[in-house]
């Protein structure tokens, strides 16, 4: 989207709440005050619970702990990818969206209650070990596997530890073990191949910090092979099989390569 378009939105997008708030007038404000006044009984009885559970339940409990999950509670509520992120959980994100990190090569989400393994990584320690996409790691080294950040911390570690991962494989009666070597994970996102002359295929495998610009890169490398070859960039593969997710604003800027107009998230 270019400059002026972008300028001509916003104007836009001005003039219409102007509109908007001329048309609303006081009945506009009404209407925010008696949401928020359901707002603060909502938090009163709220706070009210919090305090029955602190002085009467059998065993101390921690308040800032059930605060949290019930935050979790009402965002789950929302729809399946939503979740409130603690800092510790926040800095591991950040780690799966740089360039590498530690451990055995898995991309992982929680399913149908279960860890599930979405992809081995081509070259980990998981991949050459066997581990499967549809796998449910049911134990590290020995313990249950409850949530998807705490599996992750379990199973990342230094570089050349051990670890023993227990997976539930369908078709398979007993849980299958794997002992394997923690080893640096490189974030590689994007791979390309020529397929033939004047057709490319290329793989994303999740969306990181450089995914877009691996992309371009991929884009230019295919179509300067294309013209040395005395034949155009006829056809174009993508392959998101199996892909990870990621960067949300990197899936938007991929997307903005190939979509000459029209919205792509709402």
């Amino acid at each position: 989207m270019n400059l002026k378009k972008k300028q001509n939105i916003k104007l836009w997008l001005a003039l219409l709440i102007a509109v908007v708030f001329c048309i609303i007038g006081s009945g506009f404000y009404r209407n925010l005050s008696a949401d928020g006044a359901e707002t603060y009984k909502g938090l009163k009885l709220f706070s009210d619970v919090i305090e029955l559970v602190e002085n009467n339940y059998v065993d101390p409990v921690d308040s800032k702990d059930l605060i949290e999950k019930a935050i979790q509670g009402m965002v789950h509520s929302l729809d399946p990818h939503s979740s409130l992120l603690a800092p510790d959980d926040f800095k591991e994100l950040q780690i799966d969206t740089q360039g590498e990190f530690t451990g055995i090569g898995v991309s992982i989400t929680m399913r149908k209650g279960f860890v599930t393994v979405i992809s081995p990584i081509v070259g980990t320690p998981a991949y050459k070990s066997g581990i499967k996409a549809g796998d449910r790691i049911v134990e590290v080294d020995g313990k249950s596997t409850e949530d998807l950040r705490q599996a992750v911390k379990m199973i990342r570690g230094p570089k050349g530890t051990k670890v023993k991962v227990t997976v539930v494989r369908k078709g398979s009666k007993e849980p299958i073990n794997f002992d394997l070597i923690r080893d640096t994970i490189p974030v590689e996102s994007v791979k390309s191949l020529v397929l033939k002359p004047g057709y490319g295929y290329i793989r994303i495998s999740n969306f990181n910090q450089s995914t877009t610009d691996d992309l371009k890169k991929a884009l230019s490398k295919l179509e300067s092979g294309a013209k040395t070859g005395d034949a155009s960039l006829k056809g174009l593969v993508l392959d998101f099989r199996n892909n990870g997710g990621g960067l949300l604003n990197q899936a938007i800027t991929v997307s903005d390569l190939f979509i000459e107009e029209g919205i792509i998230l709402s």
